[in-house]
């Protein structure tokens, strides 16, 4: 239906609301394992469709077709060409169906038209062959085909074609092209009506439900029950209403009606969402019961099957919606199932429902167990379809296990899967007190099929036993696995798990910490798709708490045991204590490397300072945190934080070396600044300027933790106070983190750096000076320098460019060496600032 309604909206379309029933109805109408897949259990809740014998291939196209021919068949004042084509599209002669096909294809080019003759043809052409054509080519061309027509068509001509279905449904005899218009109607609705684009769809069904013929009652019923999904939760205020509807029709004596009724009442019930408002319809099922009733009374069993398999998708659905007449659906279900003159079809769709019921024991605990003598009952009705076999030749003869089933009827085969579900569903206490009580009998009795049944029952109790006993494991341990379990609930689990004998202690711990490393992982995963910074604190968080919950619960429940790993004597007398006493460690060991781990990964990625040092702060209280409980990894943390923060530190000053090499490159230097002895004496009264301030404005104390004042004769020299602005943001990004990473190697590799970059800008500005002057002083014309203005350097320029020489070898590189001092305590030390320029000096020297 999805596909219908794209194919009618427009190609290509959004994905719009899938079919949420389908596949449960189909499961719910299949029997598990195939056990009840015969031709009655495969009664669809819909009239059976009647298909043409042969239909125009999409795209099948002959020779070119003449353009009068296609008027022709399109033209509005004659059906006689059209009704021709039609009849020429099932023609048993292949060429003349290929051109009848080209000729149709070319019709779709004019989709109105096409559409218009269609509905004009379904409506009154006098053949009934003809009409039938009609509205199945009008069915495919509208839903159907991959490109619909529908979405082409002009709004009167939609209009018109909506109008004469729903005026078909009134006039028109033939049940068979009735059917195929509400077929038509039902996928054609799909695709538009939770658009409003067919508001009187609606009222005209419930005026025909209301007020109309008997057989305009059951197609509006049939419509309502295919567009159940569609408008179930529309109708929800109208609940009320729907129910008197459905009541009267159920009591209509029409058994067409009473059928309809029950299909449209079923599929209201699996569509609605609210168990309150499903419920406001279980006072239905007696009359629902007596449609089944009625057809078995009439000896309309192929109707019968139809409402048996409503009820299966019903049970399987819903389970909880027959509770309050249980009693009174499993007696009359029961009475089906074990009446030997109905077909076999009919019994194991009976016997069908009641399984379903015990199966939906998640749904509806207890419901079927706490049922008086329902169980015995069961076992004797599937103990009675496993007496449907013969005493076959060719049993004794065969020579491969798959050939073992030779004799053995379709009873046969029900009862055996029947008895396997029902011991995994109820369990071996509910199944083996009602096998006690009769198989003693039967294995008493003359005749050996009854023998037989009760060897293959007790083989079946047994096989679904074991199942059970699987699945009741499976299911203990996946609620191990679930992220929210408390201690109480873990106490429960592993109290059930040491009593079943499953498994030993030391694969019970192994189980216990696997599944709830399957939960710790869910968590961690559960972290991704933030930034770095924000999946960083989230996997820490996750980390901290499920590992701790983890530890506490291992502890509390595995405490017996805990010895000391170094304790020799304890090795000796009982190796397996001290191995599972190592279980802990070992998981909280492999957790803590797998956090580590992604740690690595994402902390490189965080590209602010004080957000690293946030990370790590956040990192540090977990380690703590855990450590508390015997897991110690904070001097882990350091060298993952350090690294990144030292690449955080040396992209930053890269950046600031990088734009500097590039400004020189392309710097006028003008004549504003001074001299360079000028330079260097203007820093130094900066400087005494800015420690006589200090002393007024701070105490000693104080003073220690200022930033030196940046000197303001580099404002004359703009390259060089950019330079000196991009190592300062890259020493403040640093000291966010240096306060808790300030080892000696991370100050040691920040101290490299922070030397290279001086010496990066150095370099630059003894290149461009030889670019300039050349080596003694003089312009190189050798060196292909041209100034911009076409003038040789004049002693202005020559001044501006020497005093940003010497502003960036005696006042800016002491000036961010003592700055470096003051993010690592002492760090001045350890850059040599002369060192670093000294590429500048020596060609200044020159």
């Amino acid at each position: 239906r999805a596909r219908t309604r794209a194919r009618i909206r427009s190609t290509p379309l959004e994905p719009r609301r899938p079919d949420r029933h389908a596949a449960r109805r189909r499961r719910a109408r299949r029997p598990a394992r195939g056990s009840v897949q015969t031709a009655a259990a495969k009664a669809r809740p819909f009239p059976s469709r009647s298909t043409p014998r042969r239909a125009p291939r999409p795209g099948a196209m002959a020779a070119t077709v003449p353009a009068a021919q296609v008027a022709a068949v399109l033209d509005m004042s004659s059906l006689t060409a059209f009704e021709q084509l039609l009849g020429g599209l099932s023609s048993a002669d292949n060429a003349a169906r290929v051109q009848y096909e080209s000729l149709f294809n070319e019709c779709k080019k004019q989709p109105d038209l096409l559409c218009l003759q269609l509905t004009r043809a379904m409506r009154t052409s006098g053949a009934q062959e003809t009409r039938e054509m009609a509205s199945i080519l009008l069915r495919r061309v509208l839903t159907k085909d991959e490109v619909s027509l529908w979405a082409n068509l002009q709004q009167q001509t939609q209009d018109g074609v909506k109008g004469e279905l729903l005026k078909l449904l009134q006039e028109e005899q033939a049940r068979s092209i009735v059917r195929k218009a509400c077929d038509t109607i039902c996928e054609l609705a799909a695709g538009i009506l939770e658009e409003g684009k067919w508001p009187e769809l609606l009222p005209f069904l419930f005026q025909c439900v209301t007020n109309g013929t008997a057989n305009l009652k059951e197609s509006a019923l049939n419509i309502f029950a295919q567009l159940a999904e569609y408008i179930g939760e529309a109708l929800v205020p109208h609940l009320a209403t729907l129910h008197g509807i459905l009541a009267q029709c159920l009591a209509n004596p029409e058994r067409a009606i009473q059928l309809a009724a029950l299909r449209a009442c079923c599929c209201f019930v699996e569509s609605l969402e609210n168990p309150s408002d499903r419920s406001k319809f279980q006072d239905l099922l007696p009359a629902m019961l007596a449609t089944l009733g009625a057809a078995l009374q009439g000896g309309d069993e192929a109707d019968a099957q139809e409402a048996l398999g409503l009820f299966v998708e019903l049970a399987g659905s819903d389970p909880r919606f027959v509770r309050k007449h249980l009693s009174h659906v499993v007696d009359a279900m029961m009475t089906v199932a074990t009446h030997d003159d109905l077909e076999d079809g009919t019994r194991h769709l009976a016997c069908e429902f009641l399984v379903t019921l015990t199966e939906a024991r998640d749904r509806a605990p207890g419901m079927m167990r706490k049922l008086p003598d329902f169980v015995p009952r069961l076992f004797n009705c599937l103990c009675a379809f496993l007496l449907d076999i013969e005493d076959d030749p060719e049993w004794h003869t065969c020579e491969k296990e798959e050939d073992g089933d030779a004799g053995e009827g379709e009873r046969y085969e029900v009862g055996q899967e029947c008895l396997d579900r029902v011991a995994i569903a109820l369990g071996a206490n509910t199944v083996l007190p009602c096998a006690a009580a009769a198989i003693p009998t039967l294995l008493a009795d003359a005749d050996w099929r009854k023998r037989h049944a009760a060897l293959v029952a007790l083989a079946q109790i047994a096989e679904g036993s074991r199942n059970a006993s699987d699945a009741m494991l499976s299911s203990l341990l996946d609620k191990l696995r679930d992220p929210h379990i408390a201690l109480p609930e873990c106490l429960k689990v592993v109290g059930v798990l040491r009593r079943s004998d499953a498994m030993d202690e030391t694969a019970l711990r192994r189980a216990f910490l696997r599944c709830r490393e399957s939960a710790v992982a869910d968590a961690a995963a559960a972290a991704e798709g933030a930034d770095a910074y924000e999946y960083v604190k989230r996997l820490t968080d996750a980390h901290r708490t499920s590992v701790f919950d983890v530890a506490t619960q291992y502890r509390a429940i595995f405490a017996e045991d805990e010895e000391d790993e170094d304790d020799d004597e304890a090795r000796t007398d009982d190796r397996a204590a001290y191995e599972r006493s190592r279980l802990l460690r070992s998981w909280c060991a492999h957790r803590t490397n797998e956090y580590l781990r992604r740690l690595e990964q994402t902390v490189p990625a965080i590209d602010e300072g004080a957000r690293l040092a946030a990370a790590h702060e956040h990192a540090r209280y977990c380690a703590a945190s855990l450590a508390r409980a015997g897991m110690e990894y904070r001097p882990l943390l350091v060298p993952i934080f350090a690294n990144a923060a030292s690449a955080l530190y040396a992209s930053c000053l890269a950046d600031a070396a990088r734009d500097f090499e590039r400004v020189v490159e392309t710097h006028r230097w003008t004549g504003v600044g001074g001299s360079a002895a000028g330079v260097l004496a203007e820093s130094r009264a900066d400087d005494k300027e800015g420690e006589e301030t200090r002393e007024k404005d701070s105490s000693n104390a104080e003073q220690e933790s200022l930033p030196p004042v940046p000197p303001r004769a580099l404002l004359e020299h703009v390259p060089v106070a950019s330079f000196v602005n991009g190592v300062l943001r890259a020493l403040n990004e640093l000291r966010h983190c240096a306060p808790g990473l300030g080892g000696a190697s991370v100050r040691a590799a920040c101290a490299d750096e922070t030397k290279q970059a001086l010496t990066r800008a150095a370099t630059a500005l003894a290149s461009t000076r030889a670019r300039l002057f050349g080596v003694d002083g003089k312009k190189s014309n050798a060196a292909g320098f041209v100034a911009r203005d076409g003038e040789t350097m004049d002693a202005a320029r020559r001044a501006a460019f020497s005093g940003a020489c010497k502003a960036l070898a005696d006042v800016a590189a002491p000036y961010l060496v003592s700055c470096f001092g003051r993010v690592f305590k002492g760090g001045e030390r350890d850059v040599d600032a002369r060192a670093a320029v000294k590429p500048l000096t020596d060609a200044m020297l020159k």
